[in-house]
């Protein structure tokens, strides 16, 4: 085929009917209208739909019957571009159609899941369409009271092997069933688009398209570990088997989801230590010896000099969420984007990769209390084995003071102190959650408590909290009305010692008393008192 887009009778056609559509000023008039009479008055006048639309009074039509006519009116352009299209414009229409077929399809399918005593889809606006260019018995499934009778009607369509996937699958909502046509489409176009397009037509159809691709396999790894709990060889075998932007093994390692049973057991103070050693090509390291201290986090390298490495934070859907506002325990599941997933999704707000947290909902069932508690005990390493104590400055002083007579300018405060040992000890952490959870189909509860008692390495640092967190879900109305309610607080104090707490007590000298005779903190020149400095941290 040659180029399909080229010039013809079709694209004429289309520039005519292009500049009969509202313009870019016009719809900035639209939003601006303060009620649905006004807009279908403002339409009237408009080339587009002042024939169609003149009898009509816009003071009768509600919105529904006004989306109608759109979709009417949509229906109609795409009759007459089929009109005017030659033989091999025509075999790409043909295609192309089906994704009304989908449109009219999907709001069957929304009608279905609704449950309520609705009456049948109006099919009145898509019948001429559905009788000229579409080969489905499009009055049969509009009159279908579920999705196995729906599904069994398409039997002998290219729409029915994927809908039949789903729904095996079992539990599959709204969005699965329409995510399943939505792919079996854009499959087809993509293996199609080199025999119906060349050149500049091809290049512009892989890049629609493809970008699609690219969305609705990401959209649908997530919502299938998320809601399904799928392996990945399951996924992956459900994926748009082509690739525009995004290779394929950048999508098998884009999202990686790490549950609760897969995170580090024991205390925490940030839950992204949680993910420690599970998620390739993630580091986090704590930037400081304060228990309080932020973790340094980086997940796809260096990207900028200027600002900040640190993915993009999701907390239950809240882009930009604090860490510290949830408990490590609270947490049912995280998810990790990187590559190119997740400035697909999140924009260039991800361009340094995306957590997204997912906390623990309440589930029915009868009344469950459970606890954990953790004892964890750290060690600092030693580092100060190469530096001498005060009886090595002592004997190191009178040996090289015998070839060079300045080194007995180093001073001996006749003390013997170790003053790293003097500001750090063994810390002792726990933590305690205390969750209790229950409730039926309608009414569901999950109340929980954690205490974190974190100690820093240094004397006087450490991090206190108690957190509480109540979740309620209701549900009334044969679930058309659902409520939930999420309540969280935190209270946290926090011993924070000096930063250069640790090099002032390096870089001192051993001989140096930590007291004076009188008790007070012993002081000279050459710095400030390590012992003492701990006394000034500041509590919050």
């Amino acid at each position: 085929m040659g180029s399909v887009l080229s010039y013809s009778g079709l694209s004429t056609k289309i520039r005519a009917m292009q500049s009969r559509l509202v313009t870019d000023e016009q719809l900035e008039e639209i939003v601006q209208l303060p009620n649905v009479p006004q807009v279908t008055a403002y339409l009237k006048r408009t080339p587009e739909y002042q024939n169609i639309w003149s009898g009509l009074d816009e003071n009768d039509l509600h919105r529904g019957q006004i989306e109608k006519l759109l979709k009417k009116s949509i229906f109609l352009n795409f009759s007459r571009l089929y009109h005017f299209a030659n033989q091999e414009q025509r075999t790409f229409l043909s295609l192309y159609s089906k994704r009304y077929e989908i449109r009219v399809l999907k709001e069957i399918m929304t009608n279905l899941f609704d449950h309520r005593d609705t009456d049948p889809v109006d099919i009145s606006p898509y019948r001429d369409f559905f009788r000229h260019h579409s080969k489905l018995d499009i009055d049969r499934l509009a009159a279908c009271t579920n999705m196995d009778e729906f599904i069994a009607t398409l039997r002998g369509n290219d729409f029915f092997i994927p809908l039949s996937q789903v729904n095996e699958r079992g539990n599959a909502t709204l969005f699965d069933f329409g995510m399943a046509l939505d792919l079996s489409y854009f499959s087809q176009i993509w293996n199609v688009r080199k025999k119906l397009f060349k050149g500049n037509d091809l290049k512009q159809i892989t890049k629609a398209y493809g970008e699609k691709f690219d969305m609705l396999n990401l959209q649908f790894i997530q919502r299938s570990k998320r809601c399904f709990q799928m392996e990945p060889a399951a996924i992956y075998a459900l994926l748009v088997p082509m690739n525009y932007k995004l290779r394929k093994e950048e999508i098998t390692s884009s999202i990686t989801r790490v549950s609760s049973d897969e995170f580090l057991q024991g205390s925490v103070s940030n839950p992204l230590q949680l993910l420690q050693g599970k998620v390739a090509g993630l580091g986090i390291s704590k930037t400081s010896g304060n228990p309080s201290g932020e973790l340094s986090i980086m997940l796809r390298g260096i990207s900028t000099l200027a600002a900040s490495s640190a993915p993009l934070i999701v907390i239950d859907g809240v882009a930009g969420g604090s860490l510290n506002a949830i408990s490590p325990e609270d947490i049912e599941s995280i998810d990790v984007l990187k590559d190119g997933s997740a400035a697909a999704i999140y924009g260039t707000r991800g361009t340094n990769g995306v957590i997204i947290i997912n906390t623990k909902r309440p589930q029915s069932g009868r009344v469950a209390l459970e606890y954990k508690g953790y004892v964890t005990i750290d060690q600092m390493l030693d580092e100060t084995s190469d530096y001498p104590d005060a009886t090595e400055l002592r004997s190191l002083k009178s040996r090289l003071a015998k070839e060079d007579s300045r080194f007995d300018l180093i001073n001996d405060f006749k003390g013997d102190t170790d003053w790293v040992r003097e500001i750090t000890r063994t810390p002792v952490s726990q933590t305690h959650y205390v969750s209790l959870q229950g409730g039926n189909a309608r009414t569901n509860y999950l109340a929980s408590v954690t205490y974190n008692d974190n100690q820093g390495i240094y004397k006087a640092s450490f991090d206190e909290s108690l957190t509480a967190k109540l979740s309620i879900n209701h549900a009334m109305f044969d679930d058309r009305f659902k409520i939930a309610l999420n309540v969280s607080n935190k209270i946290v104090t926090q011993g924070i010692v000096p930063e250069d707490l640790y090099m002032q007590a390096l870089s001192r000298n051993p001989t140096i008393p930590v007291y004076n005779a009188d008790g007070s903190y012993y002081e000279n020149s050459n710095g400030a008192n390590p012992v003492g400095l701990l006394k000034t941290s500041t509590t919050s």
